[in-house]
């Protein structure tokens, strides 16, 4: 074929494509405009101009989409066009053959190039090819620069959902584009867009498949892995971490220049810093500030146009100082939260410069004055209150500040956070703060208004309205509770609710009420405490938990969009439609597991049926100190309540434990005087009498014919053993373990355990000092062997959880000589010393749920401790034992401090051998304690400690 007939049939096949060519490049022009203009206002934070571009993006997109079709129609005409020119080549190679060539034919084919040529058969294939070829060539073209606008364009549209806090509209969004090949920014959308909007499995799905094309994405896809399936425990924390920050390490933010994945970056870097708050290990410490460093770098090297490093170092540094402040180390909080209002300062006058620029090209978008700002502003200020009442002051200017710049940012829902967190100071907001939760859908903000209510109409002497304002808010609270659980945030409000009304009911008189109320408080916090919980049925009810509140969390951010947003994809029916399937989940985990729904779900209270389970000869002393400085003491028996009250503000309650355990909890321990010697020692001894003075003298009458008493311990009262506690007479002090057995619930539903447990037998499962830093230990479970012939006992490097969780499903007894760490702060990270290396040597609650111990009669932890908690306290003390009681077994003996090597050893050979004669568990315990007064252990340091929870019988 000529040059001029190739020429002129590429050119013909190219002619088609040339107009929607230009009209391309036109649209990706417009594309790359709206692109930067919401990712800008997404920086910034203006949620109203975001919301003014999505039609636009929308638009840009059925336009793209058209588009596409359209080539897709031409690109089909063209190839037929080649294919008919091709069957038209063959027709006159075949004429050819014969000398009979049809020149109609030939000039059709060559229509338009003037010139008849003899090499006819040639003629139709190649123009076949060259047509095809130059419209494969053409198209695609068109076709890659189209997809990629339209990629762009797709992810910035569900990015923009998201930021303006509908993370499951952004969902909607991508399924809607469908895209089989989605692009980075898209992939990490959905990705984050599944995470924000409760969906865990599927974005760890999502974080597994997408194939991050750097170090920056890479680190967004682990930590999304973290954050959607968590692993419990420091190890897990610290070797995901370790990788988290090689990852950082290698980004060269030369050549990250996307705002949208830096944002993303900044919330994993935030996720990791509110994480290392439950550690106080100092290595998570140094990574912490070696991550915050290198934000900083990022940071002062960054693009003058990108903003999302600058914005986020302020952030990420006021996160640092809120974990900080919660692991109570105030000079560090500080430190971070200047440097946080000092990037603030400087970031501020940077945009002040350029806001001209950015108002001519992207008009009506906010710069200098930018929301974000005033976010940061109102944080600082909130951390500055925190930091003013870890102090001792009054909070309440930074509490003012923080409320006008919330504000001033037109932020409703950062506004309720705030009223939330301090009732206190936002009585007189309490209007606003209802009108606020009404309007924006914020359960929580609406049940705290109504409790503050209450508790205003309390102090108004108006009983009787504060009651009937509870009521409901408390059936709400249950309601809530079992189908959202109990977040963290949450349990100080749920808290407040219970006790008011309990206090209510107590001055009422009405004690049966009252102790049903403190019950449901108890269960309350004990679901709480699993919200971490691993095991699979506790987990499936969980997720749906997580995604349900997900979902509350995005209806009410629907309530804050400007009246020009789009509708979003509505989520409305996925809460009805998840309902129904956690009920589902719910009922099939009550019939299947009623040991995990016990401790999940809080019902209405049937006191009288409790009640019905005290045995004759006990009674049970609740304890609530209320905070008008009343401590109430509930006292019931199989036939009667009585309610004492005993006027000591909780401040003193307090004071007063603490000093208690400064005495006894040190070894060796100092010296007690029970003479009116004027001593130290017999200033030691004022502290037992007082406590048993008003702790126990008030319901002297109720206890004095009862064998055994039954604890229910509130707040810091935890960490008291009664057994400890003295009064004075003729002879000396006589400790209340000298006249009664005890046991320690954690509430008083935990009633319910007492059923008939029998044993499978009577072996005993015995692992001891597998650290090797408890010698006695060892000999203390060789001891037991002489006791229960058929014991097992692993000992040293042999007490692994394998070995345990391997041994111990045939233990009628199982005791454990080893440490055993309660943590205050969070329960779930409590754990106890087993054989190997870190974590894979500790023993969390959420592990012991899956043990099999419905066949074990007792599980002993002999060298637990535990320091006094301020969050939630007394909630570890329970932690572990109710961990056991999940597991089957039905009662735990354990210790509140740590305890001397040999004497230990000497109790328990004591309290085996009482065991073993046919004692109960109570009188046991109490024997053993009582052997120990007549040693050279008869400080209370040495037995006190121990104490049974659970099932005394």
């Amino acid at each position: 074929m000529s040059l001029r007939c190739r020429l002129v049939i590429i050119s013909l096949s190219l002619l088609a494509l040339s107009g929607s060519v230009l009209a391309e490049t036109a649209e990706e022009e417009r594309a790359r405009y709206l692109m930067r203009a919401s990712s800008l206002a997404q920086q910034l934070g203006d949620k109203a101009y975001t919301v003014k571009r999505l039609p636009d993006l929308n638009t840009v997109l059925r336009s793209i989409d058209a588009r596409i079709l359209e080539i897709n129609r031409k690109a089909e005409i063209v190839s037929k066009k080649g294919q008919d020119m091709e069957a038209l080549g063959d027709k006159l190679a075949r004429q050819s053959e014969t000398g009979m060539i049809n020149f109609s034919d030939l000039n059709e084919l060559l229509k338009g190039t003037g010139e008849i040529t003899r090499e006819a058969s040639e003629i139709g294939a190649e123009g076949a090819k060259i047509g095809e070829a130059g419209a494969r060539l053409g198209t695609e073209a068109a076709l890659r620069g189209l997809q990629s606008s339209r990629l762009g364009i797709a992810g910035t549209e569900v990015v923009s959902y998201s930021a303006v806090g509908l993370p499951s509209s952004a969902l909607a969004q991508y399924q809607l584009r469908n895209t089989e090949t989605p692009g980075a920014t898209l992939s990490l959308a959905r990705m984050r867009a599944a995470y924000d909007s409760g969906q865990n499995e599927l974005a760890y799905r999502y974080a597994t498949e997408l194939s991050a094309e750097n170090a920056l994405q890479e680190y967004i896809a682990l930590t999304t892995r973290f954050q959607a399936l968590p692993r419990t425990g420091l190890a897990a924390h610290l070797s995901a971490r370790r990788k988290a920050l090689a990852l950082l390490q290698r980004i060269d933010p030369a050549s990250q220049s996307d705002p949208q994945h830096w944002a993303w970056a900044r919330e994993c870097q935030d996720f990791w810093l509110r994480e290392s708050a439950r550690f106080e290990e100092l290595e998570v410490q140094d990574l912490a500030d070696e991550e915050m460093e290198l934000w900083n770098g990022w940071s002062s090297s960054g693009n003058s146009q990108n903003f999302e490093l600058d914005f986020a170092l302020p952030e990420l540094e006021l996160v640092r100082s809120e974990a900080l402040l919660g692991s109570g180390d105030t000079s560090g909080a500080t430190s971070w939260l200047g440097r946080a209002e000092q990037h603030v300062v400087e970031l501020r006058r940077r945009l002040t410069a350029l806001s001209s620029q950015f108002q001519e090209e992207f008009p009506g978008l906010r710069v200098s004055d930018s929301p974000r700002f005033s976010l940061l502003e109102g944080e600082a200020a909130r951390r500055k209150g925190q930091l003013s009442q870890a102090a001792g002051s009054s909070p309440e200017s930074s509490f003012q500040t923080a409320l006008a710049k919330f504000q001033a940012a037109d932020a409703p829902l950062r506004e309720i956070e705030l009223l939330i967190d301090w009732p206190e100071l936002s009585s007189q907001n309490n209007e606003r703060l209802s009108r606020l939760s009404s309007t924006h859908q914020h359960q929580l903000g609406a049940l705290v208004a109504q409790i503050n209510k209450a508790s205003q109409q309390q102090a108004a002497g108006q009983s009787e309205l504060a009651v009937n304002t509870l009521r409901p808010v408390v059936q709400k609270i249950r309601e809530r509770a079992v189908q959202f659980g109990v977040a963290p945030q949450e349990q100080h409000h749920y808290s407040r609710a219970f006790s008011l009304l309990a206090r209510l009911e107590a001055q009422k008189g009405d004690a049966k009420e009252a102790m049903a109320t403190l019950t449901e408080q108890k269960k309350l916090q004990t679901s709480s405490q699993l919200q971490t919980g691993e095991a699979a049925p506790l987990r499936a009810v969980q997720q749906q938990q997580v995604r349900l509140r997900a979902l509350e969390q995005e209806q009410a951010a629907e309530t804050t969009l400007p009246t020009t947003a789009p509708p979003p994809a509505n989520s409305g029916s996925l809460i009805a439609s998840n309902k129904q399937e956690f009920v589902t989940k719910a009922r099939e985990l009550r019939e299947t597991h009623p040991e995990y729904a016990t401790m999940l779900f809080v019902d209405p209270v049937e006191f009288s049926k409790l009640q019905a389970r005290i045995p004759a000869d006990t009674v049970v002393l609740q304890y609530f100190p209320a905070e008008d400085g009343t401590l109430y003491i509930f006292a019931v028996t199989p036939t009667d309540y009585a309610i004492r009250t005993v006027s000591v503000e909780s401040k003193e309650l307090s004071r007063l434990v603490r000093r208690y355990r400064s005495i006894v909890g040190r070894f060796p321990p100092p010296p007690i005087s029970w003479n009116d010697d004027g001593s130290r020692g017999h200033e030691y001894a004022k502290i037992f009498y007082r406590l048993h003075e008003l702790l126990l003298e008030p319901v002297e009458k109720e206890i004095a014919s009862a064998k055994t008493v039954a604890i229910v311990p509130t707040g810091h009262l935890h960490y008291l053993p009664f057994a400890g506690l003295a009064r004075k007479t003729e002879t000396g002090p006589e400790f209340l373990i000298q006249r009664k057995r005890l046991v320690v619930l954690s509430k008083a539903s935990d009633l319910a355990l007492l059923q008939a447990h029998n044993s499978n037998s009577g072996q005993l499962i015995a692992l001891g000092n597998p650290d090797g830093s408890l010698p006695g230990a060892a000999q203390e479970v060789e001891e037991l062997k002489k006791v229960f012939p058929k014991s097992k006992v692993l000992l040293g490097a042999e007490a692994t959880k394998a070995r345990l969780k391997s041994e111990s499903s045939g233990a009628g007894y199982l005791h454990l000589a080893t440490h055993g760490t309660l943590n205050n702060r969070d329960p779930n990270a409590s754990f106890i010393t087993l054989a190997g290396s870190k974590e894979s040597g500790r023993l969390h609650p959420p592990e012991i749920f899956d043990l099999k111990l419905s066949g074990t009669r007792l599980v002993t932890m002999s060298a637990c401790s535990t320091a006094l908690g301020n969050s939630n306290p007394g909630a570890e003390v329970t932690s572990l034992a109710e961990a056991f009681w999940v597991a089957g077994a039905p009662s735990v003996v354990a210790t509140l401090w740590k305890v001397e090597d040999e004497s230990t050893r000497e109790l328990m050979a004591q309290f085996y051998g009482e065991l073993k004669n046919g004692s109960s568990l109570a009188a046991s315990l109490q024997k053993a304690q009582i052997h120990q007064l007549g040693t050279e252990y008869a400080h209370p340091a040495y037995w006190a400690p121990f104490i049974l929870l659970g099932d005394w019988r």
